[in-house]
């Protein structure tokens, strides 16, 4: 990506996700953890957000490496990235302050462990962001669905390379291949997160029903036409509390 999609973007499109959803981080004070950092990014987003210590967990040597090297190359500092698995989170318990799982949880093959894991590392009083695949999900998912099943053979590595060669932005290319090229994609009904939200301990559930101006559940808010045929529910998005 591009230094403007890995160190800006984030940062507009992740204050603008908690500002609008009224998410009550107050002084962004403590540890701030990024359950399944990727590339790092939004790692860098909390960190620039005011978060004077982000953790980054992901269970990808490449992706691990490649947020360290950008953090290193760009001179940052209170940022930790660490090599492992969002079933089992290498933080102690109760240690953070605000845990973001931003489109994770749903590839794992356990949502409800992996809610666990965020209760158990979250302080008393701290707050988590999750996102989840929604169901239903409109001619979108379906059609992600579709192509899931079209591509499961299809080289990662191919299928970059095509995309990079029909124009699509580097950026939209990790955005759109994140969820076809994935060997899990669980979608849930907004009961069904509900339900597994509350199993894991949190006593504040919040549905959001914000984003960004290009975000489809913005979209949903403002009521464009068509877009619940679309998107369906847009996507699970919640508020949640310890």
């Amino acid at each position: 990506m591009s230094d403007y999609h890995y160190f800006e973007e984030p940062v507009i499109l992740l204050r603008q996700r908690l500002e609008r959803n009224g998410f009550p981080l107050g002084s962004s004070d403590g540890l701030a953890l990024d359950a399944g950092c990727g590339n790092g990014r939004y790692a860098v987003a909390m960190r620039a957000l005011g978060f004077p210590l982000v953790l980054g967990v992901d269970f990808s040597p490449l992706n691990i490496e490649t947020a360290r090297r950008r953090c290193h190359e760009a001179g940052l500092t209170g940022l930790e990235y660490r090599l492992g698995d969002v079933l089992d989170l290498p933080a102690e318990d109760a240690s953070c302050t605000f845990v973001f799982s931003n489109g994770v949880l749903h590839h794992t093959g356990n949502v409800a462990k992996g809610l666990c894991e965020i209760f158990r590392v979250l302080k008393p009083g701290g707050i988590a962001y999750l996102k989840l695949i929604p169901h239903p999900g409109g001619i979108h998912w379906d059609t992600v669905e579709l192509l899931r099943h079209l591509m499961r053979d299809v080289p990662c590595g191919f299928a970059r390379r095509f995309f990079a060669l029909a124009g699509v932005p580097a950026n939209r290319r990790y955005y759109l291949l994140d969820h076809i090229l994935v060997p899990i994609n669980e979608r849930l009904t907004a009961q069904e997160c509900e339900t597994l939200i509350t199993r894991a301990g949190f006593r504040g559930i919040r549905r959001c029903v914000r984003g960004t101006d290009e975000d489809r559940l913005e979209q949903l808010y403002q009521g464009r036409p068509f877009y619940r045929e679309k998107y369906g529910d847009g996507v699970n998005l919640y508020c949640l509390m310890k």
